[in-house]
């Protein structure tokens, strides 16, 4: 109705929503499967470090996705860059930080 009014905008949405919105019940599916194969990814990247290194790098974009895509938030957020820098220095920061 408001696209035949010609009124345009954008709005945020949560990561399940924006599949959802595009698919459907697949699209709601195929989000939740997108999600936690990222997370199960993410426990194998960091399992080497402890709770408090999990938690400083991952936490805030964990949050965002709340409020954006998965992977808005891995290229444009920058989490994407985070993990990636993470697992290539994770020896070196491993070390130093015990």
């Amino acid at each position: 109705d408001y696209a035949n009014q010609g009124i345009k905008g954008s709005v945020n949405s949560a990561h399940f929503m924006r599949g959802y919105s595009n698919f459907g019940n697949l699209g709601l599916f195929l989000s939740a499967i997108m999600l936690a194969l990222m997370l199960s990814v993410l426990n194998i990247v960091f399992q080497s470090s402890n709770q408090t290194m999990k938690l400083c790098i991952n936490l805030f974009p964990i949050f965002l996705l709340s409020s954006g895509s998965l992977s808005t938030i891995l290229f444009s957020g920058g989490w994407g860059l985070l993990i990636l820098l993470f697992w290539i220095f994770k020896n070196d920061l491993t070390t130093n930080h015990e």
